[in-house]
């Protein structure tokens, strides 16, 4: 598989573990104990950073990157906007006024300290192989099961790089711009899709839950608690001020937030 970004977990189910990896455009599950694959589920986004999810039942993995009909990407000569030489090509420091900020590497395939057209477009092409989606798949598969083990899927409101959060037998999402969306996990019956929360800009951290309700916490450090179940109704708010990346961590009745310079802890009121 191409490069991706998720980290794998461990499905267990009918007696049995497997490894399950997501990468661009597929995931895959391994056999632990020999590294040997065991299935594949393919037509998947093509750069994936969330983890699957899975219960006994079901294993669940939302996917989504650019380039689709929701995000068309600029041609080279709309980045070339931004070639201060006129040389026909993207420096570092040039790209840094473009939507390359900050990924000029990932982008630089040859490493020669330019972005040119052919790297472009060769990602660009990438891209548009993949079909971002929602699935949830059957344990039980061998071989290639993407036509046979996907029981539903969805295409609507997918996060970028956070996972998706099961809990209390719902699947929940949440994508950049604060739109979150809720479906039963044994069915794919949507309870709400592409609410808005307020919470304008980027997620990394990954919904957690606990105690009936969902915590949410966006890129520049706004963060929102909401009722876990058919509606989602917001019922704490904050501004930690600045940026948060890390998935916040639920442990003895205490909610921990790492923020770019501290780490908070909350308790659980008794």
């Amino acid at each position: 598989m191409a490069t991706g970004y998720s980290t794998p977990v461990i499905w267990e189910h009918d007696g049995v573990k497997e490894l399950v990896a997501p990468g661009g455009l597929a995931m895959k599950a391994y056999d632990p104990s020999n590294g040997a694959e065991r299935w594949i589920v393919r037509d998947l986004s093509a750069v994936n950073c969330g983890s699957p999810v899975a219960d006994g039942g079901l294993l669940y993995f939302a996917g989504w990157s650019p380039a689709g009909t929701d995000m068309p990407m600029p041609t080279f000569d709309d980045m070339l906007k931004a070639d201060a030489n006129g040389d026909g090509k993207l420096s570092k420091e040039e790209s840094d006024n473009t939507m390359l900020k900050g990924f000029f590497s990932a982008n630089d395939t040859n490493h020669d300290g330019f972005i040119t057209r052919d790297e472009w477009d060769g990602m660009i092409s990438y891209l548009k192989k993949g079909k971002n989606r929602l699935v949830a798949v059957k344990p039980g598969g061998k071989g290639d099961i993407t036509d046979s083990h996907v029981v539903w899927e969805k295409k609507k409101g997918l996060p970028y790089v956070p996972s998706a959060l099961l809990y209390r037998g719902s699947i929940f999402l949440v994508k950049d711009g604060g739109l979150v969306s809720c479906f039963d996990a044994a069915t794919g019956t949507t309870k709400y899709e592409q609410q808005r929360l307020g919470l304008d800009g980027s997620f990394y951290a990954s919904p957690v839950a606990a105690n009936g309700h969902i915590y949410l916490v966006n890129l520049n450090g706004k963060a929102a608690t909401i009722t876990a179940g058919d509606k989602a109704e917001v019922v704490w708010r904050a501004d930690f001020g600045e940026r948060v990346a890390a998935t916040p961590a639920i442990a003895d009745d205490t909610l921990y937030v790492r923020t770019e310079t501290k780490l908070f802890a909350f308790k659980s009121a008794k």
